[in-house]
């Protein structure tokens, strides 16, 4: 179901965030969250990464943020992705999971893989590759969450491009964006 106005986002690195893009984007979005608090921000730590050290500034945040919530065993992921709205993701297994659903995506990764992935899903006009996040780009992924969370047309486009994507001839659609 597409939302016009953004209720729920999903932001999630897989399940080892391997190079802590989460605390990165978290750092940069933070002032994203503070100003939208009817839009719910759930960051997904993974079943690895609850005990990280690292993530002790998500917790400690999320005391003062009633729209940030912290997750890291769900029993039901697919109900997950079925809610969110939009999703701030790497490009792995999970941007396909993501892609099922139609949920437009922020592409964030610092794998080789998955950023070819991205760009390809960029091309198709199925999400936005973003790249690699870093301090220096900080003010990039705020101007990019923004313009997808304020601009309904922008959405929508991913959307139906997803959705085409999705109902024709699915199978030999996602085998050749595996490629």
């Amino acid at each position: 179901k597409f939302n016009k106005k953004i209720k729920k986002i999903l932001i999630i690195q897989g399940s080892s965030d391997p190079h802590n893009n989460l605390i990165k984007i978290f750092g940069a979005i933070r002032p994203i969250i503070s100003n939208n608090i009817k839009i719910s921000f759930y960051f997904h730590l993974g079943l690895k990464n609850i005990d990280k050290p690292q993530f002790k500034k998500l917790f400690f945040y999320q005391k003062y943020f009633d729209n940030l919530i912290i997750t890291s065993k769900i029993s039901n992921f697919s109900k997950v992705f079925e809610q969110c709205d939009l999703a701030l993701t790497a490009c792995g297994i999970t941007a396909l999971d993501l892609l099922y659903y139609n949920t437009p995506c922020i592409y964030i990764s610092n794998e080789y893989k998955e950023l070819q992935t991205a760009k390809t899903f960029h091309e198709l006009g199925i999400g936005r590759c973003f790249g690699k996040i870093s301090i220096k780009k900080q003010k990039k992924l705020q101007y990019f969450l923004d313009d997808l969370i304020n601009n309904y047309k922008l959405r929508l486009i991913i959307y139906k491009s997803m959705q085409n994507i999705n109902l024709i001839n699915s199978k030999k659609n996602f085998l050749k964006l595996l490629s």
